[in-house]
């Protein structure tokens, strides 16, 4: 059966878990939520510049990619104690609005957006 967490209101956009007790969601606004515990208990972080997240995806526990509008792209190597913002431009052009990101390696990941844009790394 399904349970209902108490959320704030904000507008959850993925969720990708790395191992049965620690996963990351994604929201509007640049909001990040990180269990440990399976879902139970939730904390988060917003992560600047402000971006609405769209797609949250780690290759394994210690390194994972988030995208969203405005082509922000974030990657953590410690497990989000930090993250790194990777997003802006690429060869002088802004980069779109990401909706996925996945990550096939500890510094490689493919993100897909509108207009069919798609960016490996």
């Amino acid at each position: 059966t399904w349970d209902q967490q108490l959320s704030p209101s904000r507008v959850f956009e993925a969720v990708h878990f790395t191992t049965a007790n620690i996963g990351w969601a994604v929201a509007e606004s640049g909001w990040v939520y990180h269990t440990t515990d399976g879902g139970q208990n939730w904390e988060s972080r917003q992560l600047q510049p402000i971006r609405d997240l769209t797609g949250v995806h780690f290759y394994d526990v210690e390194h994972g990619w988030i995208v969203g509008h405005q082509g922000a792209i974030f990657y953590t190597s410690d497990a989000g104690v930090n993250w790194e913002d990777q997003g802006g431009s690429v060869d002088g052009y802004a980069i779109p609005t990401l909706n996925d990101v996945f990550g096939y390696g500890p510094t490689n990941a493919v993100a897909v957006g509108i207009g069919g844009a798609i960016y490996s790394h």
